[in-house]
């Protein structure tokens, strides 16, 4: 019987594309081998700039928003069924709304507040499944692992 490649659970992810310096480093030294390379100061600078960017991009569009909020999802269904024809015949004023509707919807996977949230925006939340709550959390596991083994590893023998 042939596999159907279709269905989520049977689909083949395909490797990564040779050429990736962290893919390939994984490829010769194991699974974790390319966090071992990463630059950790780096990824929390990272990430912390990807908060503060779309903190940011919340409050640029805090008032368009409401229009895609009051009116969007009757008018275009939700974000996702907007289609790039549409896109183009949106006025500028609908398109920063919808933009402002992206943005949030981003927030919201990342774990960042919205409007929606309580408290002000841009502010993290405490949803542990997010995937700013992954990020932090695998960037301080294994930026202290890796830390603590470089300083086990400078340690003089006793």
């Amino acid at each position: 019987m042939e596999e159907d490649d279709t269905r989520p659970e049977t689909r083949r992810i395909p490797p990564p594309p040779e050429g990736d310096a962290h893919m390939d480093a994984a490829r010769g030294g194991g699974p974790f081998a390319f966090l071992e390379e990463l630059p950790w100061g780096d990824v929390d600078a990272h990430i912390g700039g990807f908060e503060n960017a779309l903190t940011r991009a919340l409050f640029a569009t805090a008032p368009d928003f409401p229009l895609w909020e009051h009116w969007g999802e009757s008018r275009y269904v939700d974000e996702f069924s907007v289609s790039t024809e549409r896109l183009a015949q949106m006025s500028e004023a609908w398109r920063l709304a919808y933009v402002g509707r992206l943005l949030r919807t981003m927030a919201l996977f990342y774990g960042l507040a919205t409007e929606f949230s309580g408290t002000p925006l841009g502010v993290r939340t405490n949803d542990r499944e997010s995937l700013g709550s992954v990020l932090r959390g695998v960037s301080a596991t294994v930026g202290d692992s890796i830390s603590d083994n470089q300083t086990t590893e400078q340690l003089p023998p006793s």
